[in-house]
């Protein structure tokens, strides 16, 4: 059987308690933002997509799309506690 390509990023797999906690944060900057990217708080106080550059502590992951140069509100499991 042939291997597919199915990218779909981090997804949760569990937390401690029955739910992983969600909050909404801001994106304004200019990278679009898919479900499964893991997203830093920028310096400006917005959240951006991580990259391998950045060397900073991820704020956790998109669970929604935020189209590029768009401003939207985007739900982030940030949970200490989830597994993905």
């Amino acid at each position: 059987m042939a291997n597919t390509q199915d990218p779909f990023g981090l997804r949760v797999l569990e937390s401690e308690g029955t739910q992983y906690r969600v909050r909404r944060y801001v994106k304004k900057s200019t990278n679009a933002i898919y479900p499964g990217d893991a997203v830093i708080a920028a310096a400006t106080g917005d959240i951006d997509v991580a990259t391998g550059a950045d060397g900073v502590v991820l704020l956790g992951v998109a669970l929604e799309y935020g189209a590029a140069g768009s401003t939207a509100e985007i739900g982030v499991c940030d949970d200490p506690n989830a597994v993905f």
